[in-house]
């Protein structure tokens, strides 16, 4: 087994290829590898170790600087108890209680009231043959003013709703902004022709500005007019029942008439 030497190797200045040190000429471009190639300046060995002398006494002063001061903070003296830490001085703290007496309450003075006088009525005799005496009429309380006439929302006029499931609902503006009273009422008066041909009128009772039209009326109306009409009227009840009181008046004019069909 043959060992080849080591040979040294060197990189061309110009194509930046490695070749072998002895040669004059570079086999990849044919320049002189050497041709422009500085000299590489040795730094003499004194200079070197004037230097490293130079670094290390900069770094132990540093050193010497940074412990020099932990020392004179006294931190580094708490550490390894060098130094005993300086006493906290005591403060004396004085407490002051003050104790509130409760003021005796001044006696308070009782208006004493003078018995008011009550007046006797004394009963005066009626002579025979003298004037009779007249007896006091009572005034009779003012029934409550009357309501505008309702406005009406809804449905619009001549609307058509189909089948038995349609939901009908008839809407209208309030009469008062507090509402009405518990024996006041909205009657709602709904008008059309019958299967017999007769002209039916169904009435209703709402506390609300809405009512919901039954579904059963639609077999009720008559095939060939399939038309009906309503309008309200605020009536007062005697009483809390509008189905059960005998007596009843109205509250307010009638509102218009509006009509639906109900095919």
């Amino acid at each position: 087994m043959e060992f080849l030497p080591h040979r040294l190797r060197i990189r061309c200045n110009h194509c930046s290829h490695r070749i072998p040190a002895e040669m004059l000429v570079c086999p990849r471009c044919g320049a002189d590898p050497r041709a422009g190639r500085l000299p590489i300046p040795r730094v003499p060995r004194r200079i070197a170790k004037l230097s490293a002398i130079l670094i290390g006494s900069f770094l132990l002063l540093c050193i010497g600087w940074v412990i020099f001061r932990a020392i004179t903070t006294n931190a580094l003296a708490r550490l390894v108890g060098l130094s005993e830490p300086a006493s906290v001085p005591t403060q004396v703290i004085e407490v002051i209680y003050i104790v509130a007496t409760s003021v005796p309450p001044a006696p308070t003075l009782v208006p004493t009231l003078a018995p008011t006088p009550i007046p006797r009525t004394t009963a005066t005799t009626t002579r025979r043959g003298g004037p009779t005496p007249t007896a006091t009429r009572r005034v009779p309380t003012p029934a409550p003013a009357m309501y505008p006439a309702p406005q009406l929302i809804g449905p619009l006029d001549r609307t058509v709703f189909a089948g038995t499931g349609a939901n009908i609902v008839l809407q209208w503006q309030p009469v008062s902004p507090i509402g009405l009273r518990e024996n006041e009422w909205y009657q709602i008066s709904v008008a059309y022709t019958g299967r017999d041909n007769k002209r039916v009128q169904q009435i209703g009772w709402a506390k609300e500005t809405r009512w919901t039209v039954p579904a059963e009326w639609w077999s009720d109306i008559s095939p060939e007019s399939r038309i009906l009409q309503w309008n309200l009227t605020v009536i007062r009840v005697e009483g809390i029942d509008p189905i059960g009181s005998p007596n009843k008046a109205p509250a307010s004019p009638p509102s218009g008439t509006r009509a639906f069909i109900w095919n």
